[in-house]
Formats: C-alpha cells, sequence, structure tokens
C-alpha cells in the first residue's frame, strides 16, 4: 500500500467517524420524543369526566396517577381534586390552572 492510500483511507475513516458524530448528536430526532397533540376543551372535559367517575368509583390511586400520566404525555394536562372544596382542577404539566370543574 503506497504512502497516498493510507492517507485516502485513513481521512475516509476520520470523515465517517465526524459525520456520525455529527448525525448523532445534531441531526437525528429523538424516536422517544412524542409530539403533543393540540387539546381542545372537549377532550380536557372528557379527561376529567373520566378521571372524576374513576374517583367515585374508588379507583386505586396508583391508576389515577397512571391516568394523569397519560393525560400528561397526550395532551399536556394534569387532573385532581381539591381536598378542601372537592372540585376538579385541570392543569397545565408546569403547574398552570387552566379549568375547574365541578
Amino acid at each position: 500500500m503506497t504512502t497516498q492510500t493510507k492517507v485516502f483511507l485513513l481521512g475516509s475513516v476520520l470523515a465517517a467517524a465526524l459525520f456520525t458524530g455529527i448525525w448523532y448528536f445534531y441531526i437525528r430526532e429523538d424516536p422517544n420524543e412524542k409530539l403533543k397533540e393540540p387539546v381542545t376543551g372537549s377532550q380536557m372535559e372528557e379527561a376529567a369526566q373520566a378521571y372524576a367517575l374513576a374517583v367515585q368509583e374508588g379507583v386505586p390511586q396508583a391508576t389515577l396517577d397512571e391516568m394523569n400520566s397519560d393525560y400528561a404525555k397526550m395532551y399536556g394536562i394534569r387532573i385532581y381534586q381539591r381536598k378542601s372544596d372537592g372540585v376538579f382542577v385541570i392543569t397545565d404539566t408546569a403547574g398552570k390552572q387552566i379549568k375547574e370543574m365541578s
């Protein structure tokens, strides 16, 4: 093998490694990252009604937490029942109150 061939092969390997590194860190999309669906008023109300029904039926807290986790992933909302007055509150994932449902 000549020196030019060795330099060409080394340069090709380094270029391929550089391309792979750039692609891995900057270009490729994360397949686990889901885009949230835009939430509508009817979807929030349906989610709150399902959550309220689950609370009334005495569903375990772990299941309610799982429902909230799913709502947060799909719509970016969380639902909880205030202990002081029993009203169901819909918040975004940052904790900002969106709506109250009695």
